[in-house]
């Protein structure tokens, strides 16, 4: 009884905590807990067991510890439904969590077992005989940590276990220097379906993400004349969850004008069900398909709004401002620079220094006509 050492097969030294605890009903239970590396933890532990007995929190406490990862997605579900965050998304990362680690207890989860997790799931295949990529096991990783520091804010969870663990999260390089020009997207446009037209133009235009546009209402909508208008966005509609006003172009001014305003209040809706779209992926592969531009997604419209107005001249605050982007290391993954960029930034580089020495010189002359005139008889 007590913290004894013991040693393991391959002679590391190990220590255990053993003691029978005396509950506040006078019921005694039995106290066990071995492989702790160093004698001072043993002792802590044993220490908090103590503790806890005495308190009466020992079984509220094992029984936390004990709930599955499964059941801690019960309670959090409907919490994430509610708050539709990426939820599309979520659900399928977590069908695969559920799939390999719904049965482990959360609070024993290690390392090794996410790094078991990601092996698994390379070998599953899905399409074409695609297995996952990088991205999306770091993004079913990333949920599932999200997941136990839900449980701890809950009382669920004494302690995140993969909190601060390094390695779960692997390097990725998913970088996109896919971007239209306008041109390109003249082209796209042609090819697109009317009711698909109009969302494009705010996409390229305006650079609001895809959630934002089918989710888009009448009353977020100012219009003013032919020459003003703009998109308030409050907190709740951006996912940087910060407010934010969009100004609109002139095109898609024009192109919103002309939409009717249907019962459903939503500004872009499905003639069929009278309410928003939900998706409109197939419309948007038949257009790029037409347009000959199968490379492009979506959300590269977004990404060509940033790298169109940067290379137009606007300052990349004022971008970060319309865009919604929070921190300069995302913009900077949707602000393409390419080799055209560096050689028209010689010509800048230049044109600056021979209008600083035009002004250098007329600056001389005016000197010397000054001094040219005092002098003169």
């Amino acid at each position: 009884m007590g913290v004894t050492p013991y040693k393991l097969k391959s002679g590391q030294k190990r220590w255990r905590a053993d003691t029978w605890l005396v509950l506040p009903n006078g019921r005694s239970v039995r106290y066990v807990k071995q492989g702790l590396p160093t004698k001072e933890m043993a002792e802590r532990l044993l220490d908090k067991a103590r503790i806890d007995a005495f308190e009466g929190r020992y079984f509220e406490r094992k029984k936390r510890n004990g709930i599955t990862v499964q059941e801690l997605w019960n309670i959090y579900k409907p919490i994430c439904i509610e708050q539709n965050r990426g939820w599309d998304r979520n659900k399928a990362h977590v069908a695969h969590i559920m799939e390999h680690l719904g049965n482990r207890q959360a609070a024993s989860l290690t390392v090794d077992d996410v790094t078991g997790y990601r092996e698994k799931r390379r070998t599953e295949k899905f399409g074409a005989g695609k297995t996952p990529s990088v991205s999306t096991l770091n993004r079913e990783v990333s949920q599932l940590r999200k997941l136990l520091n839900f449980a701890v804010q809950a009382r669920k969870l004494d302690r995140n276990p993969l909190a601060g663990i390094r390695g779960l999260i692997v390097p990725e390089d998913n970088t996109r220097d896919v971007w239209a020009t306008e041109e390109e997207f003249a082209r796209l446009l042609e090819k697109a379906e009317d009711e698909l037209k109009p969302i494009l133009l705010v996409a390229y235009d305006c650079g609001m993400r895809k959630s934002e546009i089918l989710s888009l209402k009448w009353s977020q909508v100012v219009l003013r004349g032919e020459e003003r208008g703009f998109i308030r966005l409050s907190s709740a509609d951006t996912k940087s969850r910060k407010p934010r006003e969009v100004p609109l172009t002139r095109r898609v001014r024009k192109a919103i004008n002309a939409l009717p305003r249907s019962m459903s209040g939503y500004v872009f809706t499905n003639e069929k069900t009278g309410t928003r779209w939900n998706q409109i992926k197939k419309k948007f592969q038949r257009a790029r398909t037409g347009a000959e531009m199968e490379h492009l997604r979506f959300h590269d419209l977004r990404r060509s709004f940033v790298t169109n107005a940067r290379k137009r001249g606007l300052p990349e605050s004022v971008i970060m401002r319309i865009s919604g982007h929070k921190t300069r290391a995302v913009f900077e993954r949707y602000n393409i620079v390419n080799d055209e960029d560096v050689r028209e930034a010689v010509k800048v580089i230049e044109a600056g220094q021979r209008k600083e020495l035009e002004a250098a010189k007329k600056r001389k002359r005016g000197k010397d006509t000054v001094i040219t005139g005092a002098t003169a008889p």
